[in-house]
C-alpha cells in the first residue's frame, strides 16, 4: 500500500468524494491509479486485502478506476446541489440503478448473535465489481435522512464533505486534527492580536 487515506466523514460514500483535495490551491486526485482504488477499498473495510486480490490490475482496470472517478465526480455533484437545496438529479439516479443492475450484489450475514452484521457481497472476478460495491454504498448513502446532515467542511479553503452524526448537529469541520485546529488555532491568534492592539 503506497498511501494512508483518510476515513472521517462517517459514511464511506463521502469518504470516496474525499479522495479528491486541496493542495496547494489545487485540486488533489488521490486516486491515480488502480492500485489506489485497490488500497482505498482495503482501508475502507468494504473489503479486506485478500477480496482484492480477485480484482487483479487487468487492462479494464484503467477504464472502471476512469469510472469510478466519473461516479464518484457525480456523487460529489449530487451531495453540493443536496446541500445547496436541490433534488437528487433523476439523471443520476437512472446512472445509479443503471449500475446497481449490471453489477449486483447479494446480501450476505456474519456474527454469531443477533443483531448479525448485514452486508452485500458483489462478484469481484473483474474490476468492474468494485464500481458496483461503490455504488453500492452510494445508494445506501441516499437512503439515509441526510437533511442537515451532509455539510461542506466550514474551511473555506477546503472541498471535503462529512455526515454529520452528532447528537446536536453541530459538526462544521472534515476533521478536527486538520481543518478543526488550523481554524481554532487561527481564532486564537486573531483573538491574541486584537488584545495586543487594544493595549
Amino acid at each position: 500500500m503506497n498511501q494512508t487515506f483518510d476515513f472521517d466523514a462517517n459514511h464511506v460514500a463521502v469518504d470516496l468524494i474525499n479522495t479528491v483535495r486541496m493542495k496547494e490551491g489545487a485540486r488533489w486526485d488521490r486516486l491515480e491509479d488502480f492500485q489506489d482504488l485497490r488500497d482505498w477499498v482495503v482501508q475502507s473495510g468494504l473489503l479486506d486485502l485478500a477480496q482484492t486480490e480477485q480484482v487483479k490490475t487487468l487492462p479494464e482496470s484503467t477504464k472502471v478506476l476512469q469510472e469510478v472517478k466519473a461516479f464518484r465526480d457525480d456523487l460529489r455533484a449530487v451531495l453540493e446541489g443536496f446541500v445547496a437545496g436541490q433534488p437528487v438529479p433523476s439523471s443520476f439516479l437512472d446512472h445509479l440503478n443503471q449500475i446497481l443492475q449490471q453489477h449486483p450484489g447479494h446480501p450476505v450475514l456474519k456474527g454469531e448473535n443477533p443483531p448479525l452484521q448485514r452486508s452485500v457481497q458483489h462478484d469481484l472476478t473483474h474490476p468492474e465489481g468494485l464500481l458496483g460495491l461503490l455504488a453500492a454504498q452510494a445508494a445506501d448513502l441516499l437512503t439515509l435522512d441526510l437533511t442537515g446532515r451532509i455539510k461542506k467542511c466550514e474551511n473555506h479553503l477546503c472541498i471535503r464533505y462529512f455526515l454529520d452524526t452528532s447528537r446536536n448537529n453541530s459538526r462544521r469541520w472534515c476533521s478536527m486534527s486538520g481543518c478543526g485546529n488550523r481554524a481554532k488555532a487561527q481564532a486564537f491568534y486573531e483573538r491574541k492580536t486584537r488584545g495586543r492592539g487594544a493595549s
